[in-house]
C-alpha cells in the first residue's frame, strides 16, 4: 500500500492533507497455454506456460501424480487417448487464482 502525504504551508499555519492510494495486488487474468509436440516428433510432450498479473509463483498439478513449479514447464505424458487434467495455481502477495484444463492426444 502506498501512502501519499502532502504538507501545505499557509499564512495562518500549517495544513496537513493525507491521501492513501490503494494498490491492487490481487492475482488477475491467469491464462494457461499448451504447446503440444507435433505427431512426427517426441510424442506426448507438452510445454505448459502460465501468465497472470501480480503472480509471484506458479504451481502445477500435471494430472499424472506429479507437480511442478515455474511459469513454464515441459511434461511428457505416458499415453494417448487419455485425458490428463492439468491445474495451474498462480499465487500473489494477497491471494491466488487457479485454472483447470485438459490435455489429450488422439
Amino acid at each position: 500500500m502506498k501512502k501519499l502525504v502532502f504538507i501545505l504551508l499557509a499564512l495562518s499555519g500549517i495544513w496537513l492533507w493525507s491521501c492513501e492510494e490503494e494498490e491492487d495486488l490481487s492475482v488477475k487474468n491467469l491464462q494457461v497455454f499448451a504447446l503440444v509436440s507435433p505427431p512426427d516428433s517426441a510424442k506426448n510432450v507438452v510445454v505448459l506456460t502460465a501468465v497472470a498479473n501480480n503472480a509471484n509463483t506458479y504451481t502445477w498439478d500435471l494430472g499424472i501424480d506429479s507437480t511442478a513449479t515455474g511459469m513454464q514447464v515441459t511434461v511428457h505424458y505416458p499415453g494417448t487417448d487419455t485425458f490428463y487434467v492439468v491445474k495451474c495455481t498462480a499465487k500473489g502477495e494477497v491471494d491466488q487464482m487457479s485454472v483447470t484444463d485438459t490435455v489429450r492426444w488422439k
